[in-house]
């Protein structure tokens, strides 16, 4: 019996992930001219997250409106994918000068492994479907990171 396996579809996308964070990583391969930052994620209930990285994927909402959501999706030095959201909502009826007070907000971060997991965060912070900012951020992550082309559709057999 053979120890060849042949990857497919999704699976092969994966492999170039994992050979992307083990073999070359990102800052040896992809040179599209996004700066490596170092990052600092605000989150609810946790201490901050920081990494070095790129934004690969995002969203840019009217930040002075009323409501609103922010997605980014980062990929670290060694290929770890981090996704981001931050909601708000402004106090109604604000008469004063300047941006309305905030009535809520909301920030949430997740660190993942496979591209799936962070497909799959996304969706489940979306309430279990794919927002408009979380996919205009994946689409974008796809088609800047190399490594994730080919996620921007599921391929079933």
């Amino acid at each position: 019996m053979s120890d060849n396996k042949t990857i497919q579809g999704n699976d092969a996308v994966q492999q170039l992930v994992k050979q992307g964070r083990t073999e070359n990583p990102p800052d040896e391969t992809y040179e599209e001219g996004l700066p490596v930052e170092t990052f600092t994620l605000q989150r609810d209930n946790s201490i901050p997250l920081q990494f070095r990285g790129r934004r690969i994927g995002w969203t840019e909402p009217n930040e002075e409106a009323t409501v609103g959501t922010r997605v980014s999706v980062f990929v670290t030095q060694k290929g770890t994918l981090i996704t981001h959201i931050y909601q708000w909502q402004r106090k109604d009826g604000f008469k004063g000068e300047g941006l309305a007070p905030m009535k809520r907000s909301r920030n949430v971060a997740g660190v993942h492994v496979e591209a799936q997991e962070a497909l799959a965060w996304l969706i489940q912070e979306g309430g279990g479907e794919l927002g408009s900012a979380s996919r205009k951020a994946w689409e974008m992550a796809c088609a800047k990171w190399p490594p994730l082309q080919g996620q921007i559709v599921e391929i079933i057999d």
